[in-house]
Formats: C-alpha cells, structure tokens, sequence
C-alpha cells in the first residue's frame, strides 16, 4: 500500500494523452470526466502520501511532474485552440 500514491500519479499522467485527445475530438465531456479525475486523483495521492506518511523519494519527483504535465498540457491545447466549447 505504500507506493499507491505513486501508481495515482502514474495514473495521472497516462490520463493526460486521452483528455488533450478528447478536446481534440471535440469530445468536451469526456475531456472533462478525465480532467476531474485527474484533478481529484492529485488530490487524494497527496493526502494518502501524508496521512499515512507513504512519502518516497520517487513521489516526491512523480507529482510535482504529473501536475505540471497535466496542467501544461491542458492550457497549452486550450490556448491554440480557436474554438469555445459550450459557446
């Protein structure tokens, strides 16, 4: 159980190519059922990690990186995008 936070980071990133691919479809949706999880997956691998102080040294690398993949990706395909979802 130690190392779930680091598979939820994991998880984190993988879910990062079908949510930009999901905007790309036009699939807003579904882009944003994976964007909550996502969002909510950083949360709760921070809370196991501290809780249960299931720290490690490759945690404290993954998830500054899942979150700075995940949200550099997702503002970077909204900025060149020329279309407004829902408007």
């Amino acid at each position: 159980m130690r190392h779930l936070p680091n598979l939820i980071c994991l998880i984190r990133l993988a879910l990062i190519w079908p949510t930009v691919t999901a905007l790309h479809a036009g699939e807003y949706r579904l882009a944003l059922t994976l964007f909550v999880v996502a969002a909510a997956s950083d949360g709760l691998d921070g809370y196991l990690a501290k809780r249960f102080d299931w720290t490690s040294e490759l945690g404290k690398f993954l998830d500054p990186l899942a979150t700075s993949c995940c949200w550099s990706r997702y503002s970077s395909r909204q900025r060149g995008s020329n279309s407004c979802p829902g408007g």
